[in-house]
């Protein structure tokens, strides 16, 4: 959405790695919301939102994985913050929509070791610093099942790695322990802040052919 994928500061994410390699063409400038953000937002007030939620992409605020942080990606985030609030809306923050730094899994494989905790934890310390004064609701990680099925088990998404189920569980204890480890360093530090913490999750939605039956009763109590 944002596009300029390498440009103002952002380092490579799995997702522009992947994807500039498997899709053709690329788009690079994608809709543009870098430069027309401002005009984009407006439509907030226009329409009457009370909510407004967007992703930070890791690799826009921490281009290697960790390090320094790019202050154009900051300043670009903290424009998307003001511009929301601005036109009525509350600002709900995604940490993580599967675009780790390529620069994690060039080093550990990303999701597949330890280390990704610590680094997220250190990327999210960043986003508080920056941004907690005006954002209340922090969405850790965009549905984390989607990240590690495409991207780790079956290699249809950034990173590409087909895995299988191994892969696929590692990824998913480590995104446990990610929003396990953030949420407890908020409340730990920033407890008299009131955050607000969530984790979208992506669900299968059943329904019986009939509803009468064991095997209907059953899937009604799958929902």
């Amino acid at each position: 959405m944002e596009g300029y994928w390498n440009s103002y500061g952002k380092g490579p994410s799995v997702a522009d790695v992947f994807s500039k390699a498997n899709f053709n063409p690329w788009p690079d400038v994608a809709p543009d919301h870098y430069h027309h953000m401002v005009s984009d937002l407006a439509y907030l007030g226009e329409l009457g939102a009370t909510a407004y939620r967007f992703s930070v992409a890791w690799s826009r605020v921490i281009p290697n994985c960790t390090g320094d942080v790019n202050e154009e990606g900051i300043q670009f985030y903290s424009n998307v913050i003001d511009n929301a609030l601005a036109n009525g809306a509350q600002p709900y923050l995604t940490m993580h929509h599967w675009d780790t730094p390529q620069a994690c899994y060039d080093r550990y494989q990303g999701f597949l070791s330890d280390q990704i905790v610590t680094d997220f934890l250190e990327y999210a310390k960043v986003l508080f610093d920056r941004f907690g004064d005006r954002v209340k609701y922090w969405l850790v990680q965009n549905e984390p099942e989607s990240n590690c099925n495409f991207g780790y088990r079956d290699g249809k998404y950034g990173p590409g790695l087909a895995g299988g189920n191994s892969a696929k569980y590692t990824c998913l204890r480590h995104s446990h322990l990610i929003h396990g480890t953030v949420v407890q360093y908020a409340r730990a530090n920033y407890a008299s802040k009131g955050w607000k913490f969530g984790s979208p999750s992506i669900m299968s939605y059943y329904e019986a052919a009939d509803s009468t039956n064991s095997a209907g009763k059953c899937i009604r109590n799958l929902v």
